[in-house]
Order: structure tokens, then C-alpha cells, then sequence
């Protein structure tokens, strides 16, 4: 989902989406990612390209202006010791969420 569509969305007032937080093993970067339909949709620019914050401030931020106080941040750690879980396509990865407050 564009960015500006999930601002629209949220403008229309109906319900605030859930947002996710992504962060993964051995980036210094943030993305962002909201639920729909029970999927998760990464939020990309308009040519298609995942928007990527470089701290969780300015992820904070960025939701706070659009009206968002709470949000998951999803760790994903490929390396986890207690043995990754392997998705449907067959990339391990193991997901640690904690819930996220912007104000």
C-alpha cells in the first residue's frame, strides 16, 4: 500500500488501521507495514520501493502525524538459537512483537 493511501485511509475517519514496525537482524533501518484483509501490506513510495525510516523516533513520529498512538514492532531475527520458523516460501525467520506506544 502507497503511503498516500494509507493517509487517506486514515483521514476518512472510519477506523485506525493497525500498524506494524518492522525491524530486522542486522539493519539500521525501519519500515513500516499495516494490516489488511488480515495481511500484512509494507508501505512503499510511489514507485513501488519500501519506505525505510533510519530510527524508530522518526517511525514514531511519522505515525503520531498521522494520527496513530499505537503500533506492534515486529523483530524479525533470522538468526534466533531456539531454531527459526520457516515461512511457506522456505525462508526461516522467527518474529518477536511488542506492542508500541506513540505518544
Amino acid at each position: 500500500m502507497e503511503l498516500h493511501q494509507l493517509k487517506t485511509w486514515i483521514n476518512a475517519g472510519r477506523c485506525l488501521p493497525h500498524m506494524f514496525v518492522m525491524s530486522h537482524a542486522g539493519l539500521s533501518t525501519y519500515s513500516m507495514s499495516v494490516e489488511f484483509k488480515h495481511n500484512l501490506e509494507p508501505i512503499t513510495d510511489k514507485e513501488g520501493n519500501a519506505v525505510t525510516y533510519s530510527s524508530l523516533e522518526t517511525v514514531i513520529h511519522t505515525l503520531n502525524k498521522m494520527g496513530i498512538e499505537k503500533a506492534t514492532l515486529r523483530l524479525i531475527d533470522p538468526y534466533d538459537e531456539f531454531g527459526p520458523a520457516v515461512t511457506s516460501t522456505g525462508i526461516e525467520v522467527c518474529d518477536e512483537d511488542l506492542d508500541l506506544s506513540t505518544c
